[in-house]
């Protein structure tokens, strides 16, 4: 007597999920790249971002790994994206290959088809169930043209201060009042930057441009300076 059709699927299934779990050991071949940008790189957007290493995975023969259905993408994603003109010291990567590879192979073969400006720094593995959620971050920004003792002010009165509202403008969702001092912790300055970190939660983070401006450094004229130093994850 044949068996029911959804009986026979959930165990055809089953099966395929014990030959995947089986060949990478409960893995998906996912794995988390630290990289750098900087240089003429920081101006590109976040699509052109993921352009870039779809391209050169490709190259690096590291096929990417693509998700079902009837449009099928690669599964690749940058965890925090980064606003177009800021420089990074810490961005972070997560893909699926097609098959196994060792993080050692992963990092040579790929670092070698990255553009100038792109510098690999860190290849792990990640399990099934690994998340990396970034929950701060510290940016940097030289001073430039600016009188010192006026940032120096504003950060003062902006570390006194319970709140600080900015207007953000979206061509798409019109304008409204953020309040950038819930999001930044902590704020320095040297003799030659200004530094600080903001957390990042559901309820969203602070631009980049908008803390600049909250300490009087125009975000015209150095947005183009900013590097985030470091992203914390929570795992």
């Amino acid at each position: 007597m044949p068996r029911p059709r959804a009986l026979r699927q959930r165990q055809e299934s089953a099966g395929e999920r014990s030959i995947i779990e089986g060949n990478s050991g409960g893995l998906r071949n996912r794995l988390a790249l630290r990289y750098a940008i900087d240089g003429d790189l920081r101006f590109i957007s976040h699509q052109d971002t993921l352009r870039m290493f779809k391209r050169a995975f490709a190259r690096a023969e590291l096929p990417l790994r693509h998700s079902e259905g009837f449009n099928p993408h690669p599964r690749i994603s940058v965890v925090l994206p980064r606003p177009v003109g800021v420089a990074s010291n810490d961005e972070l990567l997560i893909v699926e290959l097609e098959s196994p590879t060792t993080m050692e192979t992963a990092q040579s073969q790929l670092a070698e088809q990255l553009p100038r400006g792109v510098q690999l720094l860190d290849v792990s593995e990640l399990h099934d169930r690994d998340r990396r959620v970034p929950v701060t971050a510290t940016y940097e920004v030289p001073i430039v043209d600016v009188d010192v003792s006026d940032v120096s002010a504003a950060i003062k009165s902006f570390e006194a201060s319970e709140t600080f509202y900015v207007e953000r403008v979206s061509s798409k969702r019109g304008s409204k009042q953020i309040d950038v001092r819930t999001f930044v912790t902590d704020v320095s300055m040297t003799d030659s930057a200004v530094n600080w970190r903001q957390s990042i939660s559901q309820d969203g983070t602070a631009r980049v441009g908008e803390v600049l401006d909250a300490l009087r450094v125009p975000s015209r004229t150095h947005l183009h300076l900013a590097v985030r130093m470091h992203v914390e994850y929570a795992t």
